[in-house]
């Protein structure tokens, strides 16, 4: 599992957001570079607030993003994805470390496809 510290932005509702705050523990997607990776944010106990329109430092856990660990470096910019909705933006603070087994098999993409994306 990869793990980066961030500072990141909830969207209010007016900016495109969510209609309630967010919360320790969801699950969105990372945007990489066009790649969408599962990621789950940490601020604490599980279930503690977000607030929409806060900046905040957080911790997430990217389970399958051992293959970005290069790309996850102080000061890259991502964003936050649900049902392809951009709900907020981040960028990190601190680089990317392995913090635990690794759970995919790190290939080289093959030309023409991205090993974080499936074909429908």
């Amino acid at each position: 599992m990869l793990s980066v510290e961030a500072r990141v932005y909830p969207k209010r509702e007016e900016e495109g957001g969510f209609t309630r705050p967010g919360f320790s523990g969801m699950q969105p997607f990372m945007d990489i570079r066009g790649d969408l990776v599962a990621c789950k944010i940490i601020n604490g106990p599980e279930g503690e607030l977000l607030e929409l329109g806060e900046e905040r430092d957080v911790r997430i856990d990217l389970p399958y993003g051992e293959e970005y660990a290069d790309v996850l470096r102080r000061g890259f910019r991502f964003r936050l994805k649900v049902g392809g909705r951009v709900i907020g933006h981040g960028r990190i603070l601190q680089a990317a470390r392995i913090t635990g087994p690794c759970l995919v098999r790190c290939l080289p993409a093959q030309e023409g496809w991205s090993t974080a994306r499936r074909s429908p």
